[in-house]
């Protein structure tokens, strides 16, 4: 199971797309989840390892949050995307979970996996290689914008 994260800009109406290095197609940060760990917080795990960014994730659902200390609901993603990755003569099935989040920064700091990273509009994603759904999702996001930063307090 992976976890991904659709990082929106705080300032602009862009979102941060990331180079993938194994698969060379550009993608939104993430990554795998960890033993133990949550799919939210593998996403944001991921992102702080590979762009080096705090972000705030947005909870898709408009239920009560609650935590009595050993139960707690987790935040909602966007989607839950099954994904099947071509690698050689293998074919890999992904269990993804599509978060959404703004960013605190606008600086990316990259690790040595990710050689490139890059904010980009509507029209600049629709340009890129992406993998299926990568603008589908993004288009998504920018058409609920107002949703999403209403649920953020924005």
């Amino acid at each position: 199971m992976t976890a991904s994260l659709i990082i929106l800009h705080p300032l602009e109406l862009k979102l941060l797309c990331v180079l993938h290095p194994k698969f060379a197609c550009w993608m939104f940060p993430g990554g795998h989840i960890e033993p133990a760990e949550s799919p939210d917080q593998a996403a944001l795990r991921e992102v702080a390892e590979e762009v080096g960014l705090v972000v705030r994730l947005c909870d898709m659902s408009a239920l009560p949050v609650w935590d009595d200390g050993s139960n707690r609901r987790l935040p909602q993603p966007l989607a839950i995307i099954q994904e099947v990755v071509h690698n050689s003569d293998v074919n890999v099935k992904f269990i993804d979970f599509v978060f959404v989040g703004i960013a605190e920064g606008n600086h990316c700091t990259l690790n040595a996996e990710v050689k490139k990273a890059a904010w980009c509009d509507i029209s600049e994603i629709a340009e890129l290689n992406t993998a299926y759904p990568i603008y589908a999702l993004a288009v998504k996001v920018f058409d609920d914008i107002a949703v999403i930063r209403s649920r953020m307090g924005i």
